[in-house]
């Protein structure tokens, strides 16, 4: 397994390309003439690196990743490809807005059943335009300390609110992440415009991702993080550190899609990746005890939390000025 970032000099130059093939077995004979895979994903590296090495060890191509967030991997790809120039081989992030602007602009191919004979068994509703697949769905909750406090403190979201939490609530930073920021708004409707002001009265600490928060949380600093995921929390506890993630209800998630770039430099070997991620082996381990599968509830993964609604990016997206605002972030 290769965690790299993609220097100028591998970027496609448009020359030499490998040709994609059309049908599952050719797909996967000139898969593994290519030998190798760039998959850029959002999903955590403790996640993602075992669906990886499965693929890997399936079919003995390798697999070279790129992960980041949702927003600067979107940033990233997006540019690579105004430029001409793209590494990627599959990309997956939680953004559908994003991906409805890459299908506009032709960066990602169509998918059909005689490539991707997975897609035969995958849910409608988990395809969108033909093109990106939804393949991982991480509900969000609020990680919590469990020796200093319960989840029976948190039936609902105004238990971020109790005074026993003020300075001790880690924030993540929702403004290059799509799905918090529809989970921020999901707050705001449900209790109205004043409780993101009520939020940010708590004196909670800023930080750019959940990762850091709840290290620091595991470490005895601080009570809870908000938002977060079981994806972050639960390789801590496995560890015997003192932390879990609970969902109040209404929840929403991070929903994660995945696509073949039309750059791909091993387009084979991309359909390949797409076709095996669709597959209940696949599921079971992008999911394994922290996520749910378009595929229902399989073996060791997670059943989605009362309550929970897809996330509404778009509306999201339409307030996120006053999201930040109301959070005293901008």
């Amino acid at each position: 397994m290769v965690l790299a970032a993609v220097l100028s000099g591998c970027l496609s130059s448009g020359e030499g390309e490998a040709k994609a093939a059309t049908g599952f077995d050719s797909i996967s004979k000139s898969a593994k003439d290519e030998g190798t895979v760039t998959w850029y994903t959002s999903i955590p590296e403790a996640v993602s690196k075992g669906a990886a090495d499965a693929f890997q060890k399936k079919y003995g191509i390798k697999v070279e990743m790129t992960v980041l967030t949702s927003g600067l991997l979107a940033t990233r790809y997006s540019s690579e490809m105004s430029s001409g120039k793209s590494a990627a081989d599959v990309v997956t992030l939680a953004d559908p807005v994003f991906f409805k602007d890459a299908v506009t602009k032709q960066w990602v191919s169509k998918l059909q059943s005689t490539d991707e004979p997975a897609l035969d068994g995958w849910p409608a509703a988990g395809v969108r335009e033909d093109s990106y697949a939804l393949v991982n769905i991480q509900p969000i909750g609020i990680a919590i300390d469990t020796k200093k406090a319960k989840a029976a403190d948190f039936t609902t979201w105004q238990g971020l609110l109790a005074p026993s939490l003020k300075g001790q609530l880690y924030l993540v930073n929702p403004a290059n992440v799509p799905s918090w920021l529809a989970h921020f708004n999901l707050l705001r409707t449900t209790y109205g415009d004043g409780f993101l002001a009520r939020l940010a009265a708590q004196k909670p600490k800023l930080v750019d991702s959940s990762v850091p928060g709840v290290q620091q949380v595991a470490a005895g600093s601080g009570t809870v993080v908000y938002p977060s995921l079981l994806s972050v929390s639960k390789p801590l506890s496995a560890k015997g550190a003192s932390v879990d993630t609970v969902f109040p209800s209404p929840t929403t998630g991070v929903e994660q899609f995945a696509a073949v770039s039309t750059a791909a430099q091993h387009p084979n070997a991309a359909r390949l990746l797409l076709n095996f991620l669709l597959t209940e082996d696949a599921q079971k381990i992008l999911n394994k005890g922290t996520g749910s599968s378009p595929l229902g509830n399989l073996e060791g993964t997670v059943p989605l939390p009362k309550g929970y609604v897809s996330p509404d990016v778009v509306a999201a997206l339409a307030v996120k000025a006053k999201i930040v605002s109301d959070l005293g972030l901008g």
